[in-house]
């Protein structure tokens, strides 16, 4: 529908992930305020991730962006120093 329209949809939790990022930084403790800049920095490359397939298979980017979620946390998620953020 959103594709019809000429619209491009960023799932919020991608394009919002600067904060939880930051916040699980502080959470954590973490003294690495250059971990912070670069998982930032690659939330384009995530979009990029999402946006490219979601084009070519012509598919929603929720569902996309989802199936990387999934990915990701099946991988282990993301570290910060010895912790690691997945969730069980």
């Amino acid at each position: 529908m959103l594709r019809g329209r000429d619209i491009l949809y960023a799932p919020d939790y991608v394009i919002n992930a600067g904060g939880m990022i930051s916040v699980a930084h502080e959470y954590l403790g973490s003294d690495n305020p250059a971990w912070v800049t670069r998982r930032i920095d690659a939330i384009d490359e995530r979009l990029t991730r999402i946006f490219e397939p979601a084009d070519r298979e012509r598919v929603g980017t929720q569902r996309v962006a989802d199936a990387l979620a999934r990915s990701l946390l099946e991988q282990g998620g993301a570290r910060v120093g010895n912790r690691n953020l997945a969730v069980a």
